[in-house]
């Protein structure tokens, strides 16, 4: 969210870009979100505790029929509600634990991003018009002198257009792609986690689900990454010189 926020300043609020873009800012936000995933994960430290499966009052936990009573002296994470109390306020929590974590993130990504898209596409089309404004009186002026300086600028304009052309298409498609792949991959985990309960350790259709998410949240980690390695220049060098010093 930082780096998504930190790019729509620069698109879309360049005056404002340096007011954001230190040291200081990235530091208390970097500290922030370590504090807000800690707070809002906290709950989870007092809704189970370490028992014996025999000494566990919830039914959240339960083994095959055929278990032998060598099973009952098992650790549990054992939850720490009465079976006739409704887990309503876990239900409650779990979802807005998830729409913190996960829906307002994937919401606010999307929006910025798509913002950002557009303002990148009105500055590629008033960049395009400046520098055939800027092409004209010059093409016209050194035309008396046999055109040699015209050739010259033509080829310096045409290659500057390229190298420009083609760091506009790695922005477009990056954003996209971080749009497309954040939005994939994080919604099902997100559902996943909300509506997680002990009860269903034992339903397959869940775990299945669970285990899919999980690989699809890992996935969206390594696709952020090695889509920033490959259409961020700069990340490239760095990355290069870190090697090459090692």
């Amino acid at each position: 969210m930082c780096v998504t926020v930190e790019r729509y300043y620069a698109v879309c609020r360049p005056s404002r870009f340096r007011v954001i873009h230190t040291r200081h800012y990235a530091k208390r936000l970097i500290v922030g979100a370590f504090v807000l995933s800690a707070v809002v994960w906290l709950p989870m430290c007092f809704i189970k505790t370490p028992r014996k499966l025999a000494e566990c009052l919830c039914d959240q936990i339960s083994l095959p029929e055929d278990a032998g009573s060598a099973h009952r002296a098992l650790w549990v994470a054992c939850v720490e509600i009465p079976r006739n109390r409704p887990m309503r306020w876990y239900r409650v929590y779990s979802w807005v634990r998830q729409t913190i974590t996960t829906f307002i993130p994937i919401a606010f990504l999307v929006i910025l991003n798509s913002l950002t898209l557009r303002g990148f596409v009105r500055l590629k089309r008033k960049r395009g018009e400046w520098n055939r404004r800027s092409a004209g009186p010059a093409a016209t002026g050194d035309a008396e002198s046999g055109g040699t300086t015209t050739q010259g600028l033509i080829i310096n304009q045409g290659v500057a257009d390229s190298s420009w052309y083609q760091k506009d298409h790695n922005i477009i498609h990056l954003l996209t792609g971080v749009v497309v792949s954040f939005s994939l991959t994080m919604i099902p985990v997100g559902v996943c986690n909300a509506f997680y309960t002990g009860s269903r350790s034992n339903d397959y259709d869940y775990q299945l689900f669970r285990a899919i998410s999980n690989d699809l949240e890992m996935l969206h980690h390594a696709l952020n990454f090695y889509m920033y390695i490959l259409y961020s220049k700069p990340v490239r060098l760095a990355f290069k010189d870190l090697f090459c010093f090692c």
